[in-house]
């Protein structure tokens, strides 16, 4: 409950719509890798920008950490010249693919 109240703090957000926005895509976003940290940073940082509502936001970034790790989006990323994987092979966690994907799209 700290973190989320002081991410409410700091972002300007509401503790409701992050508990909403963590319900919602939570499951997923573990199985893709992004900590509680993450999740919640994310979370904040669109709803200060964006202004919609956690269920919005939440189930947004479930669908977002679902697909982004499929094979099809994954090879797609890598003909880009995404990295979407480390030294051993394994597929990097979302967030991590969200950040090489956006540096790869700031240089096309």
């Amino acid at each position: 409950m700290n973190k989320l109240s002081a991410a409410a703090v700091s972002a300007a957000v509401s503790e409701r719509d992050l508990i909403e926005g963590i319900k919602r895509s939570g499951a997923v976003a573990t199985l893709a890798g992004v900590s509680l940290d993450q999740l919640i940073g994310v979370i904040s940082a669109v709803q200060q920008r964006t202004a919609r509502g956690g269920s919005v936001i939440g189930n947004s970034f479930k669908t977002i950490f679902t697909r982004i790790q499929s094979l099809d989006k994954l090879q797609t990323m890598q003909n880009l010249g995404v990295q979407v994987t480390d030294l051993q092979g394994e597929v990097l966690p979302a967030i991590q693919l969200i950040e090489n994907l956006a540096a790869v799209l700031n240089d096309l």
